[in-house]
């Protein structure tokens, strides 16, 4: 039984039955991990696994047509070129509209740097599948290189610091004591299985989001139509990324933009005002320090600053007044 996600056998659904599933993984410029990740997609049993779209979000090295070349042969893999970068969320938003029919009950997005062994994908999808009312399952993620430490799990929204709060990143994966599936606020987008219909009642992915963040805006959009996020914290995947990446300066313009964007959607006055206070003073002094101690310099930050000020602009700052 998955804790809070109801016990009325009307609303549930046997587990015995195996739910199809469909990949999508977004692709752009890094071809060999790219191929890495969709050549052990296909190691996957078709029973549980049977398609994949691979979306070529506009890269300006060829990549994606090599990657057309590399899968004419394979009946499982589609592979869908773009001639521009659509940005994460309108990536995927394309490539599941090219997944072929029938339309499959859940859609496995994962990133081309995250290993996803077959036996996760079986718990996610156990746990999907036992409820009609579970729009998104994510496993617990460690840090490719140590294996133990864990990068992202399920996680909450605190309101005091304006922020997602993972208890347990950073942690070793032997520090999480929970057993079973839990209900949380945010699953994030690097891998997920999300139930197909779920997405598409949502209107998938806010396209206003050009990377970071938007998995967070769906994650409560998904809450707020009714649907249940849950944790499998013994379904296990892995992230090949070092923290550094995320303080190089297109990166945090990005995510600065991206979140600056979401406060204002989500939130009303005064909190409103906290939140951004938050964002613009404290977030910016940490930003700062650490883009000193992983990049030696400050431009990481004024990038941070430069997309704090254009998320304000595209989100109109109407909700300021």
């Amino acid at each position: 039984m998955i804790a809070g996600c109801g016990e009325s056998g009307e609303s549930r659904v046997s587990t015995e039955w195996r739910a199809p599933v469909a990949a999508v993984v977004v692709h752009w410029c890094n071809t060999a991990r790219t191929k890495t990740c969709v050549d052990r997609l296909l190691q996957m049993p078709a029973d549980l696994l049977d398609r994949i779209v691979l979306f070529d979000n506009g890269s300006p090295d060829g990549s994606g047509i090599y990657l057309k070349k590399a899968y004419q042969s394979s009946s499982r893999v589609r592979v869908v070129l773009k001639r521009t970068n659509l940005g994460f969320g309108s990536g995927v938003n394309e490539a599941i509209k090219h997944i072929s029919d029938p339309r499959p009950d859940f859609v496995l997005l994962v990133n081309p740097d995250v290993r996803l062994p077959s036996e996760t994908l079986e718990k996610m999808r156990k746990v999907a599948q036992s409820d009609p009312k579970i729009g998104a399952v994510g496993p617990t993620i460690v840090y490719e290189k140590s294996g133990q430490i864990v990068w992202q799990t399920g996680a909450e929204f605190n309101r005091g610091l304006a922020r997602i709060v993972d208890r347990y990143k950073g942690r070793s994966i032997d520090a999480i004591n929970i057993e079973e599936p839990k209900p949380v606020q945010f699953l994030t987008g690097a891998v997920v299985l999300i139930r197909t219909s779920a997405f598409e009642a949502v209107g998938g992915f806010d396209r206003a989001y050009f990377l970071y963040e938007e998995d967070l805006d769906l994650s409560f959009r998904l809450r707020s139509a009714g649907f249940r996020l849950i944790w499998v914290p013994k379904a296990i995947a892995y992230h090949d990324i070092a923290i550094t990446d995320r303080y190089r300066p297109q990166i945090l313009y990005h995510r600065a933009r991206s979140r600056v964007i979401f406060l204002q959607k989500h939130f009303v006055r005064p909190y409103l005002w906290y939140a951004l206070a938050i964002h613009f003073v404290v977030f910016t002094a940490v930003h700062g320090v650490r883009s000193l101690r992983f990049q030696r310099s400050l431009r990481p930050v004024w990038q941070w600053l430069r997309g704090s000020i254009d998320g304000l602009r595209e989100a109109g700052a109407k909700k300021l007044l």
